[in-house]
């Protein structure tokens, strides 16, 4: 099990992401985002991660398109690692998506009257 916490009724998690340096970052868990992780462009270039010559268009939350640089990275989540694609915007939120908590086999618990997020192995998943 992995904790995080909530931060204005939203879910965090701290993680590590790996270019050519390391460093860690808070994000919010959005189950609406179905990528991987965005980060600011300022983070990924200060972390070293590397582009891949490739942009993404993508509808956000208000129905709005937004153009993101398309990097390649390491995340660290609970003594996981993957390699991952990373969406780089100039100025936006860190957003942990849907596809790292699958890639990583992780389920996501909320409980916002206890104040706690768990993520945890999901059952589903054939880990060796």
């Amino acid at each position: 099990m992995f904790r995080g916490f909530l931060r204005n009724k939203c879910p965090w998690v701290r993680i590590t992401v790996v270019g050519r340096e390391e460093g860690a970052v808070e994000a919010i868990v959005d189950t609406g985002f179905n990528g991987y992780l965005t980060l600011p462009e300022e983070i990924a270039k200060r972390i070293g991660l590397t582009f891949t010559g490739s942009i993404n268009s993508g509808t956000i939350a208000d129905g709005s398109t937004s153009a993101s640089s398309v990097y390649i990275g390491k995340v660290i989540c609970d003594n996981s690692r993957t390699d991952i694609l990373v969406d780089v915007q100039p100025n936006c939120k860190i957003l942990l998506g849907t596809a790292l908590l699958e890639e990583l086999g992780l389920s996501l618990f909320v409980d916002i009257v206890a104040n706690r997020v768990e993520l945890n192995p999901s059952s589903r998943v054939n880990r060796p």
